[in-house]
């Protein structure tokens, strides 16, 4: 598939992507940002995703901090070399490391990560670089209503392509979210670092990151027969226009 055809695809899932956030127009038109899962998959087939489920919890319900980033070659009490996918690294700003979540803790579902402090910042860096970057955002009960701060950047580390608000929950103008998960999605040429500066005054945990580059995504095979129809419905119409 060529790089125009990927874009088409790209454009026509953002299109059913249903924005919901509070947006800060990106500095880069480049961008796709997205809001739903399905419609970034649609787009980036193939990426790999980490879910944090190999992290080591001390059982239902609790949370155990650890030091330092997170990668691939992580080796401590929580993670192991190997247990989380190579190709990132989780660095903490303004913390000193992280606090894994076990399934249930706090209500949340699933393992889940965030930086120890709130108010701090969590930047993934990318080694190679990837065009396509994917999350979910989980509201702390103790502190929904209030917004991350995603910052997109590309080969240029210290001028973000794109920033973006985005709700630490989902909210309908009710005072009850309607889910303690939101989506977030973005597509650019590069990406070589993401900041997630955490909500202000409250905290937010991440988990189910997919990046990379997507799969070529093939033509279906009917494709050229039905545009050689079309040609020659039109070229007929042509015909009886000009007998």
């Amino acid at each position: 598939m060529s790089n125009f055809q990927g874009r088409l695809v790209r454009v026509a899932a953002a299109v059913l992507a249903v924005i919901g956030w509070g947006a800060v127009t990106p500095a880069n038109a480049s961008l796709i940002f997205y809001s739903d899962r399905a419609s970034f998959d649609i787009a980036n087939l193939g990426l790999p995703l980490e879910d944090f489920e190999a992290g080591q919890d001390a059982g239902p319900l609790t949370s155990t901090s650890f030091v330092g980033s997170l990668s691939a070659s992580t080796d401590n009490d929580v993670f192991t070399p190997g247990d989380v996918i190579d190709g990132f690294t989780l660095i903490p700003i303004g913390s000193s490391g992280f606090v894994f979540a076990a399934d249930g803790f706090r209500g949340l579902p699933t393992k889940h990560i965030t930086s120890v402090l709130s108010n701090s910042q969590m930047v993934l860096l990318f080694d190679p670089d990837i065009t396509a970057f994917g999350l979910d955002l989980l509201a702390d009960p103790l502190t929904p209503g209030l917004f991350w701060e995603v910052q997109i950047f590309g080969s240029n580390a210290s001028e973000p392509l794109g920033t973006l608000a985005v709700p630490n929950t989902v909210f309908r103008g009710e005072t009850i979210p309607d889910s303690p998960i939101v989506f977030f999605g973005v597509d650019a040429e590069i990406i070589r670092k993401v900041v997630l500066v955490k909500p202000i005054g409250g905290d937010g945990w991440i988990d189910n990151m997919a990046f990379g580059t997507p799969s070529a995504v093939p033509l279906p095979a009917a494709l050229p027969l039905f545009l050689s129809a079309l040609a020659g419905l039109g070229l007929m119409g042509w015909r009886r226009r000009t007998a």
